[in-house]
């Protein structure tokens, strides 16, 4: 079944050679975080997630008190 899985979640990208130091499942505020702190870490990352709006992340209107921010901005301007 595992075997299966991996096939049917086979990830293309325009560099098939390029490998990832982490790889973040999940675009909602942890997994951004975890992807924002491990690249600022110098480490290359890659996220994986359904849609920039499929998580709460996307949805969300005011997002106040993010690492980074001082202002409050909406989960889309975060995303973009």
């Amino acid at each position: 079944m595992v075997e299966n899985k991996q096939k049917e979640l086979e990830l293309t990208s325009p560099d098939s050679e390029k490998t990832y130091d982490v790889l973040v499942i999940g675009g909602g505020p942890a997994g951004v975080t975890a992807a924002m702190y491990t690249a600022r870490a110098g480490l290359h990352t890659m996220v994986i997630d359904k849609g920039l709006t499929a998580g709460a992340l996307g949805i969300t209107g005011k997002i106040a008190n993010y690492p980074g921010l001082s202002e409050t901005i909406s989960g889309a301007e975060l995303l973009s």
